[in-house]
């Protein structure tokens, strides 16, 4: 049987100069290096609308343009996991460089609870959220990813199953059985306030509550735990709760329906209410 574990990370991270338009590959290799400390670097495939780009030994990308681009810096998870990805935000934000994405991820392994649970729990009205979209795919080989959001948005919920995503390009004998993956993509504001929360807490801390805070499944205990109190990078969550949802769905139809049938009843019960609000 698979041990249950929780692992808490960054996934991916991009920071951006506007008006910084660089030309030579080694000068865009030279601010990698500035970043992260790494020095060897190939040149790759510019992104859509830079001109030159490389790329250094751990995976991370730097692009150029023209000034209404600028220049790009851009660590994947897996270069991430050789590097500090929030002394990299801390040290741009100190020389006024933006930070435009910002992955928060949180890893369940060994759980039952499958990305469908999640969905149910949406559908179903039981998660805390100001989302009001979500987004719902499925492909071969289970293969399930639902959006809490509009994923163009500068804030949304992606979970997904791990395995399957990872089973396209590695033997499955090597993965976990179990493994679903809750990522908060967060961009502009929600991303350079998600790196001072976390600058603060630390990522054990941090990334759970700021996921908490952005879509809280109340109902799943291992996504409630991982965090006691849920921390939102902007605004307030849904206030409703299970509480309130079982209050307005099955106590008051049941209450209005009394009150239609007996009027001594409706007279009672209005009285109390009348004191209660103090007329």
């Amino acid at each position: 049987m698979q041990e249950q574990s929780v692992e808490i990370l960054i996934d991916y991270l991009t920071i951006t100069k506007p008006k910084l338009s660089l030309g030579i590959e080694n000068e865009i290799a030279a601010l990698l290096h500035d970043y992260d400390g790494y020095e060897k670097w190939e040149a790759t495939t510019p992104p859509k609308g830079y001109r030159v780009a490389v790329k250094n030994e751990i995976g991370a990308l730097g692009a150029s343009g023209r000034v209404e681009q600028g220049t790009l810096l851009s660590w994947s998870g897996s270069a991430l996991k050789r590097t500090d990805a929030v002394l990299i935000a801390e040290t741009a934000l100190s020389n006024d460089w933006r930070i435009t994405r910002l992955d928060c991820t949180v890893d369940f392994l060994g759980f039952d609870t499958q990305v469908e649970d999640f969905l149910q729990e949406y559908k179903n009205g039981q998660v805390n959220t100001t989302a009001k979209t979500h987004d719902n795919h499925t492909s071969e080989n289970d293969g399930h990813t639902v959006y809490i959001g509009s994923w163009n948005s500068s804030r949304y919920l992606r979970i997904y199953n791990k395995r399957a995503s990872e089973a396209r390009f590695t033997d499955v004998s090597g993965l976990p059985e179990k493994w679903t993956r809750c990522e908060l993509v967060l961009r502009e504001e929600h991303a350079r306030h998600a790196v001072r929360v976390i600058s603060d807490r630390g990522y054990r801390e941090a990334i759970p509550a700021l996921l908490r805070g952005y879509a809280d499944f109340v109902n799943i205990q291992e996504y409630r735990e991982m965090a006691s109190i849920p921390v939102t990078t902007k605004g307030k969550g849904k206030v409703e709760s299970n509480r309130q949802k079982w209050l307005l769905e099955q106590v008051l139809p049941t209450l209005m329906e009394e009150i239609s049938r007996d009027k001594e009843f409706e007279q009672k019960f209005m009285g109390q209410l009348m004191a209660w609000l103090g007329y």
